[in-house]
């Protein structure tokens, strides 16, 4: 696929039914993952949200529970990561510049990106672990003082859970994109193989699903086969 093919894409109607499918799909997971996320991290870190996040999402504030306030920005903060990340997937493993796969087939990368992004997140948590136990609180000093945060510690593990994450899902979907190409590519091998058989089949003028259908049919016990003088 050339560089012109990526960016200006020439499909069908059907492959740009796909790629929104995929990407709205995409999108669904990506805020399901994201509400189950934060409900955890709110849990690690309430003043992460209460006094960081709700301020970036204040208009989504309607004077809700904190937890559903909680889970819409969890929803909010990633929806728009799946939905690139499936239209990405379904651009660049196509079979052929103008042909997206099945919908199905490119949410298959998706596990791959959830898990290598819940295993950056637990990442974060020991790195944090690890920088806070090492004296590394001076550099969330700044925070404590713009708003207000009681227990320092909790904010600072929770904000490296969601940084490790991005970055967790990125790296997924570069893993997601590099297989899902290797399977692709690998079965447009295969179908061309089988194409260039049939080909030689053909102009072998061999029918049948097998080379035994080209031998003379046996003859049973007692009976003699017939030739031609």
């Amino acid at each position: 696929m050339s560089w012109i093919d990526l960016l200006v894409p020439r499909f069908g109607p059907a492959s740009w039914g796909r790629l929104v499918v995929a990407a709205a799909v995409g999108a669904l997971i990506a805020g399901g993952y994201g509400i189950i996320h934060d409900q955890l991290t709110y849990t690690l870190g309430p003043e992460y949200f209460t006094r960081f996040k709700f301020l970036q999402f204040d208009w989504a504030n309607r004077g809700q529970a904190e937890r559903l306030y909680v889970a819409e920005i969890g929803f909010h903060a990633t929806w728009w990561v799946g939905a690139i990340c499936g239209w990405t997937l379904g651009r660049l493993t196509c079979r052929s510049p103008h042909e997206v796969r099945r919908p199905a087939e490119i949410l298959r990368g998706f596990p791959i990106i959830l898990g290598i992004s819940a295993l950056s997140g637990i990442a974060g948590l020991a790195y944090g672990h690890h920088r806070l136990s090492q004296g590394g609180l001076s550099y969330w000093e700044p925070f404590r003082e713009a708003y207000g945060i009681q227990d320092l510690e909790a904010f600072a593990r929770v904000g490296y859970i969601h940084n490790f994450g991005y970055a967790g899902a990125v790296i997924g979907l570069i893993a997601a994109i590099l297989i899902g190409r290797r399977r692709t590519f690998g079965g447009n091998q295969e179908r061309k193989k089988i194409d260039e058989i049939a080909q030689i089949r053909a102009r072998a003028g061999i029918h049948g699903s097998s080379p035994t259908s080209c031998r003379a049919p046996s003859t049973r016990p007692g009976e003699k086969r017939e030739t031609v003088a």
